[in-house]
């Protein structure tokens, strides 16, 4: 089996699948059955602007996902200047955290999803006063799980 560990790589999974010699594991099922196991109806994304623009490719089919529509390009440029540089400026972090607050206040998320394997940068050690989720725990955790053969990946 394969895993594709960056949710950039998602935006083909289907056309993939349908290619792999492998079987591959995708890291956007399972963070849907993660929210649904955890109760959460409505989750807020950030990431890259495909990802919050596409609510994560159009893949969760349980979850619903909002974004700041308004703010896709400013968040996900920002994001990216993250992810270049391998840190994140007190700005830059309170951008993040405010969108965040503000998707939990006005659009009903009940969580936020940190779609973006370097926006750990801007929440590690934060308290934001709302449920982060980063979505690359999430994934890590099932793949170890299947490693120590308690989850068969064919169940998937």
């Amino acid at each position: 089996m394969a895993a594709l560990t960056s949710l950039g790589a998602h935006y083909c999974f289907d056309e993939l699948v349908a290619i792999s010699p492998l079987p591959l594991v995708s890291a956007v099922t399972p963070l849907d059955r993660y929210f649904v196991e955890n109760g959460i109806r409505r989750v807020g994304l950030l990431g890259t602007r495909v990802v919050m623009r596409t609510r994560l490719y159009g893949q969760l089919d349980q979850t619903e996902a909002v974004a700041l529509d308004a703010e896709i390009e400013t968040l996900g440029q920002s994001y990216q200047e993250v992810a270049v540089a391998g840190t994140c400026t007190p700005a830059q972090r309170k951008m993040f955290l405010d969108a965040g607050r503000r998707m939990v206040e006005e659009q009903g998320a009940e969580a936020i999803v940190l779609a973006g394997t370097d926006l750990n940068l801007a929440f590690d050690g934060q308290d934001p006063g709302y449920p982060v989720i980063d979505s690359l725990d999430v994934h890590v955790a099932l793949l170890a799980r299947i490693a120590a053969g308690e989850v068969d990946p064919a169940d998937l």
